[in-house]
């Protein structure tokens, strides 16, 4: 075992049993061993956070616990205070308290008192203050450490395997595939299964600013790029039209007769998928613009019409949509020279 067992022995008083027999109670501590260039020290700094949290996070994993931010206090953006504890500390809620389901976790909480802090000092950085190195728990066993914490490689795999909307039981028999058994894998289907469920909670809090940040990427990347959005008072999207040089410069080829559809719903946000559309001389199809629409209406209609002018520079000879009244009245409104058609 690499810890050191200690115990504390700590005595009543004697008076207070009627029998006169001394009652005690013995504390089990368990303090890691581990090179000393690991172990933090209080007053060691470091330039950034990050650099201070992997430092603990691996000395952590090297002597055989788990870690958990406690808590943290924040000054005009700025990290000042930040503690981490060991995640046994604490203990675990019972299911009628909880208000959502919680990961399924294979450790116990049990009151463990491990942990550090750091301050932040302007033009030193993050300078430990405070460093508790004793657990009431036995540390993890040499061959169960593989299995502790998913590594950045594991963890590209999984959101490269949740873009590519691979399931994380298939995601977990591709790693055992690639890596050649169970054995060499390092990481349990739980644990995937987790950071799906994390990957998840992320992006639904951030999903629309994170697509945002991403055209404007492409802006940047390319002046002809173009995309357009819409909020409401609530900060939310409720349309995004963006087209791409090429598809600008397939509509000039063959955007005489385009069609939009607007029967394509996404069923996590409720916003319509419509495309613009249309065929090249070989009859194969091409996509003129995309538009996300919240609703259905001819206001929204007409607005994503003059974006769709404004955009190409010109307006299409004939353009075939589903039968919706707000489609009529947008496309009398602003394509006034654009025959109108059904599809069928």
């Amino acid at each position: 075992m690499d810890s050191i067992l200690r115990s504390d022995e700590d005595y009543f008083d004697s008076n207070s049993s009627s029998s006169g027999e001394e009652a005690k109670t013995s504390k089990v501590v368990y303090v890691p061993k581990c090179p000393n260039d690991l172990k933090p020290k209080i007053g060691q700094s470091f330039m950034t956070l990050d650099r201070a949290l992997d430092f603990y996070n691996n000395y952590a994993r090297y002597v055989g616990f788990d870690t958990r931010r406690k808590g943290s206090k924040k000054e005009k953006d700025v990290i000042t205070w930040i503690y981490v504890v060991c995640s046994r500390e604490g203990t675990k809620q019972r299911k009628s308290e909880q208000s959502e389901v919680k990961h399924k976790r294979s450790s116990t909480k049990c009151y463990c008192n491990a942990k550090v802090s750091w301050k932040f000092f302007m033009g030193v950085g993050y300078v430990i203050q405070s460093f508790v190195e004793e657990h009431n728990h036995e540390m993890v066993e040499e061959h169960h450490k593989c299995f502790m914490k998913l590594d950045l490689v594991y963890q590209k795999f999984i959101l490269d395997c949740a873009n590519a909307n691979i399931s994380p039981t298939l995601s977990f028999s591709l790693l055992k595939e690639v890596l050649g058994g169970l054995d060499y894998v390092g990481c349990t289907i739980l644990e995937v299964r987790n950071y799906r469920c994390d990957l998840r909670a992320y992006v639904e809090g951030a999903d629309a600013q994170m697509l945002l940040n991403e055209m404007r990427r492409k802006k940047e990347l390319c002046g002809a790029f173009t995309y357009e959005y819409e909020v409401n008072s609530k900060d939310r999207l409720t349309s995004l039209f963006w087209c791409d040089p090429t598809a600008k410069r397939n509509y000039h080829l063959y955007g005489d007769i385009v069609s939009f559809d607007t029967t394509y719903l996404t069923n996590r946000y409720c916003m319509i998928f419509a495309p613009f559309t249309g065929k090249d001389n070989h009859g194969r199809p091409v996509t003129f613009a995309a538009v996300l629409l919240s609703k259905e209406n001819a206001n929204f209609f007409s607005r994503l019409f003059n974006q769709f002018v404004k955009c190409m520079g010109v307006a299409p000879k004939l353009i075939v949509t589903d039968q919706d009244l707000g489609l009529n009245v947008a496309i009398e409104e602003v394509l006034v020279n654009t025959r109108h058609r059904w599809c069928m």
